[in-house]
């Protein structure tokens, strides 16, 4: 994601929450992208936080592949000639 960032803002945020309102703002993405953003983020956290808890592989195979589809819905909303212009093209 770091690719789109770099792209139309010049370098990455510095929150997780300044990330999901900058992706909001892009009217090239549907709107529910960055509530999607924002549910995985929570999820992230509880599970990183947790003392006991214990994700099934199902779980954690469906939350990767969440997290991949929307890594290449918001990297496909970035035109070629502005990744090349931006650099952001050097990054991918």
């Amino acid at each position: 994601m770091i690719y789109y960032f770099v792209a139309y803002y010049g370098d990455r945020p510095r929150s997780a929450a300044e990330a999901i309102r900058l992706v909001e703002k892009n009217a090239r993405l549907a709107a529910s992208i960055g509530a999607d953003l924002n549910r995985l983020r929570i999820m992230r956290n509880r599970i990183a936080h947790a003392r006991d808890h214990i994700t099934s592989a199902e779980d954690a195979a469906a939350y990767a592949s969440e997290a991949l589809n929307l890594i290449g819905l918001i990297g496909e909303c970035v035109p070629d000639d502005l990744a090349l212009s931006s650099g952001a093209a050097r990054i991918a």
